[in-house]
C-alpha cells in the first residue's frame, strides 16, 4: 500500500485540467515541416507545476524532432527557451542530425551552470559543441 500512495504523490502533479485538454485529442498534424501544410507548434511551462510539466514537454518535444526527420521537407526551425528546464534524451546529437534535413536549432540558457545541472559537465559540453 504504501508503495501505491507514494507513487500516486508524484503522480498528483500530473493532474491538471489545462495538461489533460492539452493531450486529449490528436488535432495537430506531427509531420510538421510538410511541405503542402507546414505547422508551427508553440509549447509553454507553466512555472508553478515546472517539475511536472517538464518531462511531458520533453516528450513532445522529442516525437516533434523525430517527425521531422526526413528528406524533401520544408526548412524549419526549433527554438528552445530556457533549455536547462528541460532534459531532452539525445539532445547533443540533436543539432547534428536536423541540420542533415535543413533544420535548424536555436537553444538559449541562462548559464552553463544551468546546463550542466542538468546534462551534467560532459553533456553539457556536448551541447554546446553542436
Amino acid at each position: 500500500m504504501g508503495i501505491i500512495a507514494s507513487f500516486k504523490t508524484s503522480l498528483q502533479s500530473l493532474i491538471d485540467k489545462n495538461l489533460f485538454w492539452v493531450l486529449s485529442k490528436n488535432e495537430i498534424d506531427l509531420n510538421i515541416n510538410d511541405n503542402i501544410t507546414p505547422t508551427i507548434i508553440c509549447i509553454g511551462n507553466f512555472p508553478p507545476a515546472k517539475s511536472a510539466f517538464s518531462p511531458v514537454i520533453s516528450l513532445l518535444i522529442t516525437i516533434c524532432f523525430k517527425s521531422m526527420y526526413g528528406h524533401n521537407r520544408t526548412k524549419n526551425f526549433v527554438a528552445i527557451d530556457e533549455l536547462p528546464t528541460l532534459y531532452i534524451p539525445g539532445l547533443s546529437e540533436v543539432p547534428a542530425t536536423a541540420r542533415k534535413y535543413g533544420i535548424s536549432t536555436i537553444s538559449c540558457i541562462q548559464s552553463n551552470a544551468q546546463l550542466e545541472d542538468t546534462y551534467g559537465n560532459i553533456g553539457a559540453k556536448k551541447i554546446q559543441g553542436t
